[in-house]
Order: C-alpha cells, then structure tokens, then sequence
C-alpha cells in the first residue's frame, strides 16, 4: 500500500482511498477514520456531577433497571441519558453487543470461556465477569475472529 500526503493550508482535509476492489480490511480501516474523526461525545452522571466520557475508558455499557450505565475501568457506574441502541449506532469497532442489555469493548477482554449450555462467558480486565448471550455469539466470533 502507497500513502500519499498533500500539506497545504488552504486545502479541504478529507483522505482519499483508492483501490482495486472493497476489501473487509479496507472497509474496517475506513471505519476506524471515520471513527476518529467523528468520535461521539457523551457524558455520564454520577451522583450530582456530569462526567465527560473517554470512550477507550470504558469497559461496558450495560442497561440496568432500565437505564443505560457506563462502567469505566476503575469501576465507575456512569448513568447514561442515551439509549443502548444509540450508543451501539455511535461508538467504534472496539465495541460490540453481547447481549439486549448490553455492549462491551473488546479491548477489555481478558479471556473467555465457552460455557456447555452454548454461552460465553466474557472476563474483563477490569474483574466484572459477564455472559454473551446464543443470539450475538456469531458476530461475537467474527470479532474476535474465533
């Protein structure tokens, strides 16, 4: 691959891609970019005080009595004013959902275990144990390319 930079002040900052044929690793570079360029901004609630979020701080956002929280990787639990469907449409590759209830960064996985009744059991670096659920399992493995 051949990268080409134009340094001018005055020009228009967009990244131009040329290839042959779409590949799966050209259209997961293209959305990592699009990614960091466009990160999403959210803040969190914790007690009276609103929190911005670093999103690569996070290890899950998990709803919980029907509000969306953000466990970060000290363990803060950050009340969420997004829903989990707007977070997912939101954040980055490093983010995938295991479950209805929840959506975890893949960065955070310490390891897994593949459980008989045909679950997987997630261990975080963080020590939070969670369980991904039959439904998500194929995209789950296509992500951690199991």
């Amino acid at each position: 691959m051949k990268i080409e930079m134009n340094i001018n002040p005055d020009a228009e900052e967009k990244i131009t891609v040329s290839a042959k044929q779409m590949t799966p690793e050209l259209t997961e570079f293209i959305q990592e970019v699009e990614y960091r360029f466009n990160k999403p901004r959210f803040n969190g609630k914790l007690n009276d005080h609103v929190y911005p979020i670093d999103l690569q701080n996070v290890v899950q956002f998990i709803v919980i009595d029907k509000i969306v929280h953000a466990i970060t990787a000290k363990n803060q639990q950050l009340v969420m004013s997004e829903r989990l469907y707007q977070i997912e449409d939101s954040v980055g590759q490093q983010f995938v959902r295991i479950s209805k209830s929840e959506i975890i960064n893949l960065e955070f996985i310490d390891h897994l275990k593949l459980e008989p009744n045909g679950m997987v059991k997630l261990y975080m670096k963080n020590g939070n144990v969670t369980y991904a659920s039959r439904r998500y399992l194929k995209t789950i493995k296509e992500r951690l390319s199991l």
